[in-house]
């Protein structure tokens, strides 16, 4: 590899990464596993455990739990989590708050994936959003709450397919299809019926003519949490401005 031959370890730690990363995202989890699990043993030289230097721990603990592994990924969760919220940078916060998801118990694991998606959403991280979101929607999945979990995966193969994401797409369609409902195909506009309140609320009150702020005051919510609120009913409804939104609505008639 270029980075055994320059003698650059982080090199080789971040192609060992790449490799995990994407047969993670095809759910290939034995082989997902073989390749982080290297970026483990690698990562324990002097200097290389910092968060912005190898990216590979919170994956690892994805694949470790999923795998049954539970105790093994919560000591790398752990591990992590104590560096990453040491550095407050973007990345390392949202990923340490879903790690936090992860490897929380049944009756926390909401609360902890709500504020890692608050993070996600606050610092501008669509994917680390949406894998935020595919995490989220497998656990509720996992927990019988289907109708929730529709929500979030939803979202999350929204997400990726905005970014590009090919192979996470596909696999958000296959959670989704897992909660008995199919994806829906590129541009095929959803029913209102699927905003939540606060979305639907939102998308009516912006659609009328309000701006975000006035908005916000008049759901006595933050403007930022309003903007999460619009984005997702964008998302949902399959258009991309006031214009499209006022006449999606007008067309399924949604109250507030």
């Amino acid at each position: 590899m270029l980075g055994r031959g320059a003698g650059i370890i982080s090199l080789e730690i971040a192609a060992e990464h790449v490799l995990g990363l994407l047969e993670l995202s095809m759910r290939n989890l034995s082989v997902a596993a073989w390749h982080l699990m290297t970026c483990e043993r690698m990562a324990r030289i002097p200097g290389q455990l910092d968060p912005h230097v190898v990216r590979y721990e919170p994956d690892l603990v994805e694949v470790l739990l999923t795998l049954g592994r539970r105790s093994e990924g919560m000591l790398v969760a752990a591990s992590f989590v104590a560096r990453a919220e040491c550095l407050d940078a973007s990345w390392s916060m949202v990923a340490a708050a879903r790690c936090r998801g992860l490897v929380a118990s049944e009756e926390a694991f909401e609360t902890e994936f709500q504020r890692a998606l608050s993070i996600a959403n606050s610092v501008g991280a669509p994917f680390e959003c949406a894998r935020t979101q595919l995490c989220f929607g497998e656990r509720l999945r996992r927990a019988r709450r289907r109708v929730e979990a529709r929500d979030h995966l939803d979202q999350a193969l929204a997400r990726f397919r905005e970014t590009g994401a090919g192979p996470w797409s596909d696999r958000a369609a296959r959670e989704l299809q897992a909660t008995s409902r199919s994806a829906r195909r590129r541009g095929d506009l959803t029913n209102a019926d699927d905003l939540t309140p606060q979305e639907r609320c939102t998308a009516r009150l912006v659609a009328d003519g309000a701006t975000v702020r006035q908005a916000a005051a008049g759901m006595y919510l933050s403007p930022k949490t309003v903007e999460a609120h619009l984005g997702r009913a964008y998302r949902k409804l399959g258009v991309h401005n006031r214009a499209q939104l006022a006449q999606a609505l007008a067309r399924q008639n949604p109250s507030c």
